[in-house]
Order: C-alpha cells, then structure tokens, then sequence
C-alpha cells in the first residue's frame, strides 16, 4: 500500500514539475518584432529605368527600432531590390535594382502591426524577357534581432504598361567658332529607351533664339520611334556677324517624365583668314578681314625654318572676359587670335589695323595686349602710327590680342563713387560730384570736341581738390583723386 502511494505522489511530483518548468520557460521567452515586406508594386518601367512601391509591417510581438547602430543614417534599416529571374533574392545572375533606408534619424520604431509604405526608382537595364521579377528584401543589412529572419522578402512580376522614354544626345549642342559666309551642321540624335512607342510630337526653335541657327532635317510630325530605335534631328549654323550666338532647341513628346526636351545650342560667328608662311627671313605675312576687303594684321618673323601656317581669327569677346585693368575695348568690341604651325625663331612683331574701331579717347594713347591661354593681359605696345591707323607691338608668344584704351568712362564713375565715400561736406561734394557728372556726359560718345569739353571739367576738378587737400579733403584721399583724374585727362588728350 505504501508503496503505490509512493509511486503515486512522484508521477504527481514529476507532472507538477514538467507544470512549473513549462510556464517558467515561457516566462523567460524573450518577444520579437518581424519586419516583413506585404505589398511590393512595379509602379512603371523602361528599357533602363524601373520604378516600384513597397509596404513593410511588422508582425512580431514587439516593436523593431530602425535605426542602426551608429550616429550614420546609412546603417538604418532598409529595403534593397534585385531584378531577377527566379524570384529568389540576390541569387546568382540578378541584378541589383536600388535600395534606400526607411528614412533618416531621429526614427520612431515601429511597433508590433505596425506599417511602413514608401517608393524607389533606379536607372538600370530592365528586360524582363530575362529577369521578369523584381525582388525586395527589408533589413538586408541585418539591423533588426527578428523572431523570424527567414520572411523578409518578397517578389513582384515585372508588369503593366508600357512606357515611352525619350533620350537626347547631346544636350549641348557647341558649334564653337565658324567663319561668316560658312555653315556649321551637326545632328541630334533621339532614342526611344522605353518599352512603349514614343511619339514626338514638336520639333521647333525657342522664341528668342538666334536667327543663326536653323533646322535642316528633321523626321515628319507626328513621329513614331519604336522602342530600342532612334530618329535624327539635323541643325545648321550660319554666322553673319562676329558675335556669340545661342539658342534653345525644343522637343516634345509623350514620354510622361519628360514631355518637352531641351538642346542648348552655342556658337560663335568669327572671321577667319590663314596664310602660308614660307622658309626663310624676314618673312611678312598679311592677314586680311574678307567681309571688310583690307589688311588686318601683319605679322613679320624674323627667320622661318620650317614652312607652316599663320592664322588669325576675329572675334567679338564673350561677356564673362576681363579686359586689363582700368582699359576697355573699341566699338565693335573685337579680340583676335592668332597662331602659326611654322618654325620661327627670332623677334616676332605684329601690326594690328584699328581704322575699323571707334574709340573715345586719344588713338595715341591706345594699347595692344596680349594675352596667352590662362595669363593675365600684358601690354606689349611698340608703337602707334596715326596715319597707317596701326597700332605695333612684341608679342612673346601667340594666343588672343587686343587693341585697347583706358577706360576714361569706367574711371570718371569710379571717383564719383569715391568723392561719395568720403562723407564731405555737402557743398564740397556737390561741387566736385557736378564737375565730374559734367565730364562723364562729355565721354559719353565719339565726338572730340566733347573730349576737349571733358578734359577741361576734370582740370577744374583737380584744381577744386588740390585748393582742400589737407584741408576737407585729407591728403591721401585727395592725391588718389588727382592721380586718378590726372590719368583720365591723359588718356584724351594725348602726348
């Protein structure tokens, strides 16, 4: 009897413990968030673009904290997409189509039924003849301690409408420098890298743009290119002065991103005249300007060695260019270049005809500078000849050159800036501010008599200064205003 009841009391001992271990066992089980992706949805794509949207739950029992280890926004969690053939993530011969991190910090995790729906696109080759499934995975990074790691993908077919995608190349179109009278073509090319025919539907010039440039050839309107072909657009430039030309080419179309695409067309109209250079020396080469039928430059080597090529090429200087310090070009602004494929040795000399150029000032006082590729402007003046209308000078080398004159204009504005900018007195100031109102309405135009008008005005400045230098007006400031008027007063009247 003891003996059964022995037994009895330590299966009941046995059963209560397997009890007490199962709950405490449970008791001690730790709770777990599961990030999984439920919806994923290829929202458009073409030949090389894709598009998709997705949605991330957790259906864990607690909640998941997106934000990764580190202070980074990089290791946050996040989804990554692969374009593939067997709907298994990453496996091999996919293709990778994108990712992106949930967001950046600070982020609220995201609690046990909770969701996350965002969107991504990449540039990628998409053909779903090979890889028809596009293939998501959320916390590929591993960021997340998951009850499950195993759910965290999901595979979409690669489907829906077809879309046209246009391409344009180039998007700028650079003719660079042309001779007037001579034509420039070159050829836009449109693809179509959608999965959809793509009809474009306008092929024309934007208002404003230079008369310069036309449209040669261009496919009938409506046009269809076919997925994976292409259509040429042919434009023409035709310089007729020397001057900077620029326009727009506008092509619209049914691709929804980009309905109406855009071709920056740049130009510049030149003159341009070449000449062989024989061995030998001295040798004089004569350049001429063929719209204005006369000499333009002359070049003279002191010795040839080999036979080459001179060239000069007239141009209008882009708006952006400095000219040297306190010195501005004539009217038509015009530099030149020049260059040689001949061997030479020796001096080189270069006579520049100006005749063609109005200037304000004194022509005995103009300038030629030059210039190479990245330096700074150099004066290299020899000589002006008044009569030959000529201006002489020694160049180091060949690059861009100029026949400059003190900016009279430029500097008359500047000291009506500086006489401002002293605070003098009012009556002072009025009286210097009128002389020098007076002498830059003088050098306002071509007219010489107005030159002599301007510099009689700036002597009377002068003069107003020195009588209250070191008096109102302090010494320094007063000299800086001489000097500077003093060089105005020079660069009209000449030696």
């Amino acid at each position: 009897m003891d003996s059964t009841r022995t037994k009895i009391n330590k299966l009941v001992y046995h059963l209560l413990l397997i009890a007490v271990l199962s709950v405490s066992g449970r008791a001690f089980a730790q709770d777990l968030p599961d990030l999984v992706v439920t919806d994923l949805a290829v929202t458009s794509y073409t030949a090389n673009s894709i598009a998709y949207s997705y949605t991330v739950a957790n259906v864990g029992d607690a909640q998941a904290n997106l934000e990764g280890p580190t202070p980074s926004d990089f290791d946050n969690v996040g989804v990554q997409a692969y374009l593939s053939a067997d709907q298994i993530f990453a496996n091999a011969g996919d293709i990778p189509a994108g990712g992106t991190v949930l967001g950046m910090s600070p982020l609220d995790p995201l609690p046990p039924g909770g969701t996350f729906s965002g969107s991504f696109s990449c540039t990628q080759t998409v053909d779903p003849t090979t890889h028809p499934y596009l293939v998501l995975k959320v916390d590929w990074g591993q960021v997340v301690d998951e009850s499950d790691e195993t759910n965290n993908t999901l595979a979409a077919l690669i489907e829906g409408p077809p879309v046209a995608d246009i391409d344009v190349s180039p998007l700028t179109l650079d003719f660079g420098k042309v001779d007037l009278d001579t034509s420039s073509a070159a050829t836009v090319t449109l693809s179509n890298e959608g999965s959809a025919d793509l009809t474009v539907t306008g092929i024309a010039l934007q208002p404003g743009s230079s008369s310069d440039f036309s449209i040669t050839f261009a496919p009938e309107l409506p046009a269809t290119i076919a997925s994976g072909q292409i259509a040429e657009i042919d434009i023409t430039y035709t310089p007729l002065a020397v001057d900077w030309s620029s326009g727009v080419l506008e092509i619209g179309s049914d691709d929804p991103d980009e309905p109406v695409a855009e071709v920056v067309l740049e130009g510049a109209g030149v003159v341009i005249d070449e000449k062989v250079t024989p061995v030998g020396g001295p040798v004089i080469v004569e350049l001429m300007h063929k719209k204005k039928a006369k000499k333009k430059v002359t070049v003279k080597y002191d010795k040839v060695l080999e036979e080459g090529i001179t060239k000069m090429v007239i141009k209008k200087p882009k708006a952006e260019e400095a000219s040297p310090e306190n010195c501005k070009l004539g009217y038509p602004a015009e530099l030149l270049e020049l260059e040689t494929t001949a061997k030479v040795e020796g001096e080189i000399t270069v006579s520049i005809d100006y005749s063609d150029i109005l200037y304000e000032g004194s022509e005995k006082k103009l300038k030629m500078y030059h210039k190479s590729a990245d330096g700074p402007w150099k004066e290299i003046t020899l000589l002006v000849d008044i009569e030959a209308k000529e201006v002489i000078g020694k160049p180091d080398s060949f690059s861009d050159f100029g026949i400059f004159e003190v900016d009279a204009f430029g500097l008359i504005n500047g000291l009506i800036n500086d006489v401002l900018m002293l605070n003098l007195q009012q009556g002072i100031s009025n009286s210097l501010d009128t002389k020098l109102s007076a002498a830059l309405q003088a050098v306002d135009d071509f007219n010489a008599c107005n030159d002599i008008a301007a510099i009689n005005t700036l002597e009377a400045f002068v003069a107003a200064v020195q009588a209250q230098s070191g008096n109102k007006i302090p010494t320094e400031d007063a000299n800086a205003l001489i000097a500077t008027a003093q060089e105005v007063i020079s660069a009209l009247s000449g030696p």
